[in-house]
């Protein structure tokens, strides 16, 4: 029998929404299946082979992941080698066994807030290794809480997860209300409520401030802030990260991932963002108008509309004025940007808006287009030349990736010289074993057979070797990977496309490594490393060709 949560009404916590569907009900159980045996989420790619009867008449594991609801479970593209899919904390209430593993975070929940109210508001780190000796569980469970942990990033201010280590964590304000939190549900009215209050305070005391009488531009005090940016959580990957990366550029921007730092209340900085922003930036979207909180910045940005005004930017995503009018009609006649215009295009007419230049034209008119209607080009200027510069920050990054995932996966049949490890002493083993960041029972084990087994220790610290080299060389590729998708606002479709060309003759190598196949591919490694390093350099003279073509 699943956990049951019944579904309190709409708030801003993604985490509450409606039971899942007994049709998708299985994908759930598998992850979670998969998650209890390892310890590990399970690879996105994996999942699709293993599922496959059941996902294909469903539209595929994204699709079927998209009708489940991010909050329940996040799953990364299987175009990447080390993509998984993760059980978020409120996908466990679905899966049937999972009591215990919610019974164990609970524990450790209660752990962290205990040492930080022994701390007395001093800084303290907690490491999932310790739940072992403090708390008894095993070390599997110790690793699964550890995951759950990094979910729970309302908790800590800051977490850590180095390869081949123990997660860490530091407890935030939020762990002294935990104290005695008996339950997942109890756990999520406690952050809402702590949420809940911070903003109510901070919107009490901005929403009926009078705004400041209207100076000359010349005699205008700098505000602290040009632009607030009011966002629906959901919309933050795609649209509110990569704005807020493109106006800080030119402008002073309250965004949360910029403004806030450990230890800030976040009642004190909404408030002083609020009342200190000359402009709100509010990105209205179907989940914008779904959230209570969005719509009250909205309320207090649209009190300071006097005397006509201008204070409420808004920029459109995936919603048009019909939509708009249902719900807010004063909003449905303001002149909007448009996601699907690009987001440099938007950044470029809140800049203008901002800086009280005169629109660029082309990008006016297409302001009036509808949301179908491809970006129209404006001409050069001081917008389009930070967005060249953003293009060729990005670029560079995605290349730099792009060969480090190369060169580590090419190694892996590379012609090079290991260790001979036999006339190593016990102590230089140790310290290499150590600096690879061996499991510690393969460790101990390798150790202590070094001297009675020595072909079963050179054989197993061999193998565990690779498979630390496999894993760093997947991991490198996962990353760029993640990065080209994270930073797809900024990256033109033949650059996507050429990298992902490149990424093809990398993951049959990487696929190789991983499971060999008794059929013998071997003789095709060299051919796909070939086609790798030509992919890497056509993708180097595209960039090349189409940054010069930009700023020319």
């Amino acid at each position: 029998m699943a956990l049951q949560c019944p579904a309190p009404e709409a708030v801003i916590f993604c985490y509450v929404s409606d039971t899942v569907g007994p049709e998708y009900q299985f994908l759930l159980q598998a992850v979670y299946d998969r998650f209890r045996e390892h310890a590990a989420w399970p690879l996105a790619r994996q999942l699709e082979i293993e599922l496959e009867d059941e996902l294909d008449p469903l539209g595929g594991l994204q699709q079927v992941c998209f009708a489940i609801g991010s909050d329940k479970v996040r799953c990364w593209s299987s175009y990447d080698a080390g993509g998984v899919c993760q059980l978020r904390l409120a996908g466990f209430l679905e899966c049937g066994g999972a009591e215990d593993d919610v019974n164990r975070f609970l524990g450790a929940v209660r752990y962290c807030a205990k040492k930080y109210r022994d701390a007395k508001g001093a800084p303290v780190t907690v490491s999932a290794g310790e739940f072992v000796a403090e708390l008894r569980y095993s070390e599997l469970e110790a690793r699964r809480v550890g995951l759950m942990l990094l979910d729970a990033t309302d908790l800590w201010t800051t977490a850590t997860q180095p390869p081949n280590t123990w997660p860490s964590f530091t407890p935030g304000p939020l762990a002294r209300s935990m104290k005695d939190v008996a339950s997942l549900r109890g756990y999520f009215d406690l952050v809402k409520e702590d949420e809940e209050r911070q903003r109510a305070a901070a919107l009490a005391r901005t929403k009926d401030r009078p705004a400041p009488a209207r100076k000359k531009p010349k005699q205008q005090k700098q505000k602290a802030y040009d632009v607030f940016i009011s966002y629906a959580y959901e919309d933050k990957e795609a649209v509110a990260r990569p704005l807020a990366d493109a106006l800080r550029e030119s402008l002073t921007v309250w965004y949360d991932d910029f403004a806030l730092r450990v230890g800030d209340s976040l009642r004190r900085e909404i408030e002083r963002g609020l009342a200190r922003s000359r402009y709100g930036v509010v990105i209205l979207s179907p989940n914008f108008f779904k959230k209570e909180w969005p719509q009250k910045e909205l309320d207090g940005l649209t009190a300071r509309e006097v005397e006509g005004r201008k204070v409420i930017l808004p920029v459109w995503h995936q919603i048009d004025a019909q939509a708009i009018r249902r719900v807010a009609p004063s909003l449905a006649d303001k002149v909007a940007a448009r996601t699907s215009q690009g987001i440099d295009a938007v950044a470029a007419q809140v800049l203008d808006a901002v800086t009280e230049r005169e629109p660029d034209p082309s990008l006016e008119a297409a302001s009036h287009a509808s949301p179908a209607s491809p970006p129209v080009r404006g001409s050069v200027s001081t917008s389009a030349a930070l967005a060249a510069q953003r293009r060729l920050d990005v670029y560079d990054k995605l290349l730099e990736l792009v060969h480090e995932a190369t060169g580590r996966i090419v190694h892996l049949y590379g012609m090079r010289r290991g260790p001979l490890y036999e006339d190593w002493s016990i102590e230089q083993l140790a310290k290499h074993m150590t600096d690879l960041g061996f499991p510690g029972k393969t460790h101990a084990a390798i150790l202590g057979a070094w001297n009675t087994d020595r072909r079963a220790a050179l054989k197993e610290l061999r193998e565990t070797a690779r498979q630390g080299e496999i894993a760093e060389a997947d991991r490198a590729l996962g990353q760029a990977s993640n990065f080209l998708l994270a930073k797809a606002p900024y990256i033109t479709k033949p650059i996507a496309a050429k990298t992902r060309e490149a990424f093809t003759p990398l993951k049959e190598i990487l696929s190789n490594a991983m499971f060999p196949d008794p059929g013998g591919k071997g003789h095709l490694i060299t051919g796909w490393s070939e086609a790798a390093a030509a992919r890497v350099e056509e993708l180097a003279e595209l960039m090349r060709a189409e940054l010069a073509g930009e700023v020319g």
